[in-house]
């Protein structure tokens, strides 16, 4: 996972108290089993669906072995039909006598609206289209709506099929303010300078990063608990690569830069993909389509833009650019959109395409095949390749790439960055935290003298060599009077009493973190590593 950078030196250091213990390795890695859902479409030479297709005509590939299909449907207009036995498979997936007796398998679409990049007028418009789309979908599907200005992300509607709340809420978005404009501005002030134009590689970094972040920490605070999710990425122009403008200078900036150019030949070791020679920016977009991949969601990435000529159906299944082919700022924006669709099984919605978003999201999301296989969980953040293939010839299958078997680590890291976020809906605190005097540094810092209070009921304890044992890990984060947010620290630490722990004891955890002098959110979460049950508080710090 990507963290969020900061701008400045929102956390500069965690020391541990003297509370602190080295935890005692008595607490063994659970391995659980997680079930991997692929929805996934089949099409042939001509672009038409094909149904009636079973288990038998399908090869599931993961980590280049061929593995078992351990559950297997066929989803058309909603309704899971039922599988035929094998024996009777040659027919393909029977029609019932009975449909109202079926199941039916609701869409979530969940709506995140881009506000750091989009303009106004564009986004309006996509968003009143959306709204006049509201009909096309079935009645027991539901919608959220969400935004993200920069700072907090904003809950504009939870899950619901009304479409009256649904249409208020896109409304209520379309009053929003909009800072595509003021991303216009940004980038002249920084393109005359040559020695700002690093600089404003890195700044766009971070506004995309931020950006994806929000959108990961809106999929997981929005995850429903049934049917079939759906992300529509409303993206105010996102480049596929950092340095997009087509400034010499700029592509000179990156060549000579030692750091840009370590972070980019890391990424392309790391995702072993076809990149383009200059800044890129696809391990952000990867990092947001991993928790898609992680969380089920099919992301539909919306154009909001729109910049292309092209009338509907144009340049939608175009595969993102080789490596060394210089693109144009509007196909590098569109070359994101396409990454994450193809990387999650999704569809770009590009030019004029954006205005019939709603409408082929969900033509394309009630009809597909329901497959699934399980792994077994070993939380060590390894990715693993996906591959499902037709066994005829001819046919092409779209669904998911990988998936990320993610740690118990980065899932609480995920979860302090979306508390942060969420900041006007924080849930009350868990235990207490107690902020002491703070002390003042050079160069405008400070150092502040943090305690937790952790109630020791809620934890796990073992017996080991006579002490009842807790492990742990304490995870922190920061966010600064900018809205910028630290990177996210986790230390373990593990606490020992003589005897089993009653109701009301708490256990003490002391650091001391040093801080710009300025206010800041800090949120810190506890988890505990026998069971993954994670403890919360969130606390303002001032000067």
């Amino acid at each position: 996972m990507r963290l969020l950078p900061a701008i400045g030196l929102a956390l500069a250091a965690l020391h541990a108290g003297a509370v602190a213990q080295e935890p005692e390795d008595v607490f063994s890695e659970v391995i659980d089993v997680r079930v991997v859902n692929l929805e996934s479409v089949v099409t042939d030479a001509a672009g038409e669906r094909v149904r009636g297709l079973t288990r038998d005509d399908f090869r599931l590939i993961v980590d280049g072995r061929e593995v078992p299909i351990d559950y297997f449907s066929e989803v058309r207009d909603g309704v899971v039909l039922p599988e035929k036995p094998r024996a009777e498979a040659a027919g393909g997936i029977a029609d019932p006598a009975d449909p109202e007796a079926l199941e039916r398998r609701s869409t979530n679409f969940l709506v995140f609206i881009d506000d750091v990049f989009s303009i106004g007028a564009q986004r309006d418009l996509v968003l009143e289209n959306l709204g006049e789309q509201l009909a096309l979908i079935h009645p027991e599907d539901q919608v959220a709506v969400m935004s993200f200005d920069g700072s907090d992300v904003e809950r504009l509607s939870g899950w619901t099929s009304s479409a009256a709340e649904i249409g208020d809420a896109l409304a209520r978005a379309a009053r929003r303010k909009a800072k595509g404009a003021f991303r216009r501005t940004e980038r002249a002030i920084y393109n005359p300078a040559y020695s700002q134009q690093e600089s404003y590689i890195r700044l766009v970094e971070e506004q995309l990063e931020n950006l994806t972040v929000a959108a990961s920490i809106a999929m997981r605070s929005a995850a429903p608990a049934t049917g079939r999710k759906v992300l529509l990425l409303l993206s105010g122009g996102w480049p596929y690569e950092l340095n997009i403008y087509d400034d010499p200078t700029l592509r000179n900036t990156f060549r000579n830069s030692d750091s840009l150019n370590q972070r980019f030949m890391a990424e392309r070791e790391q995702f072993g993909r076809n990149l383009w020679s200059y800044g890129l920016a696809v391990g952000i977009f990867q990092a947001l389509a991993d928790t898609a991949n992680l969380l089920g969601y099919t992301i539909y990435p919306i154009d909001v833009p729109g910049l292309g000529a092209g009338g509907a159906g144009i340049s939608e299944d175009r595969p993102t650019p080789e490596l060394g082919v210089r693109p144009s700022a509007e196909s590098s924006v569109e070359a994101s959109l396409l990454f994450l669709a193809a990387e999650t099984g999704g569809k770009a919605m590009l030019n004029r395409n954006r205005l019939l978003a709603l409408e082929r999201a969900a033509a394309d999301t009630s009809s597909y095949y329901w497959l699934g296989f399980t792994a077994d969980r070993r939380a060590d953040n390894r990715r693993h390749a996906v591959r499902l293939e037709s066994r005829h010839p001819g046919l092409e299958v779209r669904t998911r790439k990988d998936y990320v078997d993610f740690s118990r680590q980065v899932e609480v890291e995920m979860m302090v960055e979306g508390a942060l976020l969420f900041r006007a809906q924080a849930a009350a605190s868990d235990f207490d935290v107690r902020v002491g005097a703070a002390r003042r540094l050079a160069r405008k810092k400070m150092e502040v003298p943090i305690q937790l209070e952790i109630p020791l009921e809620r934890l796990t304890h073992l017996y080991y060599g006579g002490e009842y044992l807790a492990n742990m890990t304490v995870t922190l984060a920061v966010k600064d009077k900018r809205d910028t947010l630290s990177s996210v620290v986790t230390v373990p630490f593990q606490s020992s009493q003589p005897q089993r722990p009653g109701t009301g004891e708490i256990v003490t955890y002391e650091m001391d973190v040093e801080l710009w002098r300025e206010p800041h959110d800090l949120v810190v979460m506890v988890q505990d590593v026998a069971t993954g049950t994670v403890l919360s508080s969130s606390v303002r710090v001032q000067p």
